[in-house]
């Protein structure tokens, strides 16, 4: 069913595409006679007529922004274009705001952010969908609605009286369509709640709200769009589909953190039949790297030395003990290697399908390394860097690459790059520490270590730092942490191994079910009012998880909104570190809580089963 469903989206964009020449040549027959400039398509002609409102200046556009940020690095862009967001002070009644713009333009109006905002609780997630919308024509490079608008704004009439040549706008409607399906998907994949453009039982209408803060005669008769009660009722009916497909990508992302990798591989393959974007190839990547070092270097096995740390994926703290290959088992190895095969495809196909995206070039140089392909990793290292402007992930791993050629001076100018471009990313300074001690150079080594301590005293890492250098320990004042006595963690009364039925009431029915088929038992997703989510399975619970407008705190009392240092005074370094395009998350594997980082501060946090 899917696949028919992209087939015919398919099938109409090459339709539509066939009008693009004579619109384009009524645009300009247009403009010539008028004697219009700059063209509406272009940013120009917003900036020459309206008040562009920046980020420092409008708290309506700091807001816009973020939203916009954090969309676009889930959907990605188009080759060649920059996409960028420019808020204007007022609403234009000439066209109906946002759109997307060919340059890689979206224009947001004042008045559009306000519309989305007068929902007390919703507006971020609103704006979230608006922005995914317009998004998702760049992508798809349909820009067809754009002409049917210049048209009806040159045009003294209204509506379906406008002149259109003789074309009908029908096809740009299912393009709309398309969007508003596309739109919704990276909302959520962002991190924003669905249910605030059109909730199940029907108490919320995005749609509706939209209709009637607009002009009723314009936006009603507006040919190149669904009349908005119907809109409403065909996304519902899609988003019936579509949200079920989301919560598997979700999930998929969860069960990453939780370092059950194969699930998560089977809840992203499914998702990705439905939506092949670039994120979920990144992301089934990832899954297949960590399976691989798993192969390599099972858990629970401590290294005789220190390793070098890799920024791996959303792993730089990998299990991994060590880079090169040691022996192991025939099937293991084979295992290994076939899986390392499988996460370079996948990140090649994701830099294919974006190739801006820096994350992917980091994680394959990774790949490159740990397959002894080291010449291979410094191209795709350097591209990242060329791409990026300066990652210091992609510095740490060219660094290492750089070493395993015998270039020691390359490899330590690339890591103390690393280090300039964040002085808080301890990784380069312990390769360098590593390097060091790989050449002799003790003194040095336990220089570049005494540092790194200062930042993890309590990871595996730090703990092979110390079994090497013994002495070490006593010779060092460690930073104060505030870990006192372990505390099983909780989210208002309820941790992973309770039954389904310990659901304390205090947290009311759930406002969604769903059953999730990704394994020989089902997974069932439940959430909640005060940004709750319980998955369980068996009926016995796997996962709580507490999202960005929980008012709980952890046990050590970091909340929604604690800073990143506040997670690292009051629990240690992380066992693994994940990396994403939106943030990062760190996972604590024995304490069974791992979490996200979104701007360096906690946007939400989970507790899963750490057996």
């Amino acid at each position: 069913m899917q696949a028919r469903l992209w087939v015919c989206m398919k099938v109409i964009r090459i339709g539509c595409v066939m009008l693009v020449g004579a619109l384009l040549l009524m645009v300009l027959s247009r403009r010539a006679a008028t004697g219009a400039d700059p063209p509406i398509d272009r940013v120009d002609y917003w900036l020459s007529k309206y008040t562009e409102l920046s980020p420092e200046s409008s708290e309506e556009s700091r807001r816009a922004h973020i939203v916009f940020k954090r969309v676009l690095a889930v959907a990605g862009r188009r080759p060649g274009v920059v996409p960028r967001l420019v808020v204007i002070g007022g609403d234009p009644s000439e066209i109906a705001l946002p759109i997307a713009l060919p340059d890689g333009s979206i224009i947001l109006s004042e008045g559009a952010i306000e519309i989305c905002h007068g929902h007390a609780e919703y507006g971020d997630d609103r704006l979230a969908f608006v922005l995914g919308h317009e998004i998702a024509h760049h992508l798809n490079g349909d820009f067809l609605h754009l002409m049917f608008f210049e048209l009806l704004s040159s045009s003294e009439l209204r509506g379906d009286e406008a002149d259109f040549g003789g074309q009908q706008p029908g096809d740009i409607r299912e393009m709309e369509m398309e969007a508003d399906v596309h739109g919704i998907i990276y909302a959520a994949m962002a991190g924003f709640r669905t249910e605030a453009i059109v909730a199940g039982d029907g108490s919320e209408d995005f749609f509706e709200d939209w209709a009637e803060a607009r002009d009723p005669d314009r936006i009603t008769t507006a040919p190149t769009h669904h009349d908005w009660n119907q809109r409403g009722a065909i996304v519902q009916a899609r988003l019936r589909q579509v949200l079920d497909m989301i919560d598997l990508f979700n999930l998929g992302v969860l069960l990453y953190m939780a370092g059950d990798y194969d699930y998560a591989l089977c809840a992203l393959e499914k998702f990705l039949t439905f939506f092949p974007s670039r994120e979920v190839h990144h992301n089934i990547g990832c899954c297949h790297h960590q399976i691989a070092l798993e192969y390599l270097f099972p858990r629970g096995e401590k290294a005789r030395v220190p390793a070098f740390k890799l920024s791996v994926a959303a792993d730089p703290s990998t299990r991994a003990s060590e880079i090169r290959f040691r022996e192991a088992p025939g099937k293991s190895r084979e295992s290994s290697r076939r899986h390392l095969a499988s996460a370079e495809m996948y990140y090649s196909m994701a830099i294919s399908q974006d190739s801006s995206y820096v994350l992917s070039y980091i994680n394959l140089g990774a790949a490159y390394i740990l397959n002894g392909e080291h010449y291979k990793a410094v191209g795709v290292l350097l591209d990242a860097l060329e791409i990026g402007g300066g990652s210091p992930h992609a510095c740490n791993n060219l660094g290492v690459a750089y070493y395993m050629l015998g270039d020691t001076e390359k490899a330590t100018a690339a890591l103390e790059q690393a280090k300039r471009l964040d002085p808080a990313y301890s990784d380069p300074v312990f390769n360098m520490g590593k390097i060091a001690s790989e050449e002799g150079r003790e003194a040095e080594a336990r220089q570049y270590w005494v540092a790194y301590l200062e930042h993890d005293s309590g990871s595996r890492w730090a703990d092979l730092i110390f079994e090497t250098l013994q002495p070490l320990e006593t010779e060092i004042e460690l930073p104060e942490r505030a870990l006192g006595v372990w505390v099983t963690e909780d989210i208002m009364g309820l941790r992973p191994g309770d039954s389904e039925e310990e659901v304390p009431r205090s947290w009311g029915e759930p406002m969604k079910v769903r059953e999730l088929d990704i394994g020989p038992v089902p997974v069932v997703v439940a959430a909640y009012g005060s940004s709750l989510t319980a998955i369980s399975s068996g009926g016995v619970l796997t996962m709580v998880c507490g999202w960005d407008r929980h008012a709980g705190t952890t046990s050590r009392g970091i909340s929604i909104g604690s800073s990143r240092d506040d997670v690292a005074r009051l629990y240690d370094y992380p066992t693994r570190v994940h990396y994403s395009a939106l943030g990062e998350s760190w996972v604590y594997d024995e304490d069974g809580i791992a979490f996200g980082l979104y701007g360096g501060r906690v946007d939400h946090w989970v507790l899963f089963d750490k057996r």
